[in-house]
């Protein structure tokens, strides 16, 4: 299982803000690009706004399933620059097809 995932998370999660433009619609998700690994694919970041303006964000894995972590709200106004941490999460890369 991979227990941290950091090399290109960081652009996953500037794609998905850019997909939660002021315009999205409260309640749907919306869906990064698969997130790779050497051994194969962990899945995918999704991101939501509440109809309170937070954020909620959770993973969805290689496999289909949706991962929750227990920390996953971004504040309603976050302030600038600050980056948040969620709660761990486990996830198993799937191994491409081929291999």
């Amino acid at each position: 299982a991979v227990r941290s995932y950091k090399p290109t998370g960081h652009r996953h999660v500037a794609e998905m803000l850019m997909l939660l433009g002021p315009d999205a619609a409260v309640g749907r998700w919306h869906v990064s690009s698969e997130i790779e690994v050497a051994r194969g694919v962990l899945g995918t970041v999704r991101a939501r706004w509440l109809a309170d303006g937070r954020i909620e964000w959770g993973f969805r894995d290689a496999a289909g399933a949706a991962i929750v972590p227990d920390v996953r709200f971004l504040p309603a106004e976050p302030p600038a620059g600050r980056w948040f941490r969620s709660t761990p999460l486990d996830v198993t890369p799937v191994r491409a097809a081929s291999e």
